[in-house]
């Protein structure tokens, strides 16, 4: 609202000092709380080198500050953004928060520093694909969980459905898996566990376990998406394996792919709730099970419910979409419970996604 002399009002004045990308970035350290310093200029500036002076300038002014942090793994040390106190007064003068936070608060000790930052290279980057998120504390209170939950962020697709992410590293305390299996179990959202592993085919201790635990039991749980957290070197360049599986399984470009294979997507009701679009294939129809986001309660729920008996009632098969990396892995998880030939598996690429949009 404007002022009765005419003169811009507050929020107004503030626009003017400090772009919309400014505003962006400092909403997401805010929010993140830590996000290394190359992030930020890839995501928000391409990489380039005045992304850094432009940051440099936020920090002369007081609205950043940068920390270097000992890399006690690789040697040497990484630069992170943290928020200070003239940040937070900016975001809240112009109506972005709607509580002020001290930074003091809101600084990470060292030893979370590293998951951290982890989760917000993933946040941040998803942003320019329709997502958005909220940090750990504001996530919590959004959720009304407790300030001692493990959850890390919480993101919210382009579909709007809301993901409490967890992040465990190749290991895990028994402890922490039981307070993690009991958080997961009781999300009225969908989970979205990235774990720590070398290579994106590698079970690690940690998975294994979460597995065995949702496995034996058989607890119902809403989305239970669980991939690794991992970088690829494709074409001389990192490929940050989690963005691209949650980049590129969206139900619209889901729907998009099953059009230019099958042509004629329907919506059918499934009882069993693995997936709700039918394709026709060779005169059969077949529900989908999308996999592509490695959701284990979907591919569950099919495992247990579509048996024989199932396929005689209803006529319908299903097929299960997934990377090509995780076709043996959700073939076995099948059979597990029982083999069926009118349940195929489709191992996909990123390039597949990406040609049918």
């Amino acid at each position: 609202m404007k002022e009765k002399d005419g003169m811009m009002s507050m929020k107004e004045g503030y626009k003017t000092r400090h772009s919309d990308r400014d505003i962006e970035i400092l909403l997401a350290v805010y929010h993140l709380q830590a996000i290394l310093m190359g992030d930020i200029e890839d995501t928000y500036y391409g990489g380039r080198k005045k992304g850094r002076e432009k940051l440099q300038q936020q920090c002369d002014r007081g609205y950043l500050e940068r920390r270097h942090i000992p890399n006690k793994k690789r040697g040497g040390s990484f630069s992170v953004y943290e928020i200070k106190e003239k940040g937070i007064e900016l975001l809240f003068n112009l109506g972005k928060i709607e509580q002020k936070r001290r930074a003091r608060d809101l600084s990470l000790p060292r030893i979370e520093m590293a998951d951290r930052v982890e989760i917000s290279k993933v946040a941040i980057n998803l942003t320019q694909s329709g997502w958005s998120f909220l940090g750990s504390s504001d996530g919590k209170k959004e959720e009304e969980l407790p300030n001692t939950s493990l959850m890390q962020c919480l993101l919210t697709s382009p579909e709007r459905m809301n993901y409490q992410v967890y992040i465990v590293h190749e290991s895990i305390t028994e402890n922490k898996l039981t307070k993690l299996i009991q958080e997961l179990t009781s999300n009225k959202n969908g989970s979205l566990v990235l774990y720590k592993a070398r290579f994106a085919e590698d079970e690690t201790p940690a998975y294994k376990a979460i597995v065995k635990e949702f496995t034996e039991s058989h607890l119902a749980i809403n989305e239970l998406c669980l991939i690794p957290l991992v970088e690829l070197e494709q074409g001389g360049e990192k490929i940050n394996l989690t963005m691209q599986m949650l980049k590129h399984s969206g139900v619209e470009k889901v729907k998009k792919y099953l059009q230019r294979q099958y042509g004629k997507v329907r919506y059918s009701d499934n009882r069993y709730g693995f997936g709700d679009m039918v394709v026709e294939q060779e005169g059969g129809d077949y529900h989908i099970c999308n996999y592509l986001r490695r959701d284990r309660s979907a591919l569950r729920l099919l495992a247990e419910n579509h048996t024989q008996s199932e396929y005689k009632n209803i006529g319908k098969g299903a097929i299960v979409l997934t990377w090509n990396g995780f076709v043996k892995e959700a073939q076995q998880i099948i059979d597990s419970y029982q083999k069926r030939d009118f349940i195929q598996v489709k191992g996909l690429t990123i390039k597949d996604i990406i040609d049918s949009q």
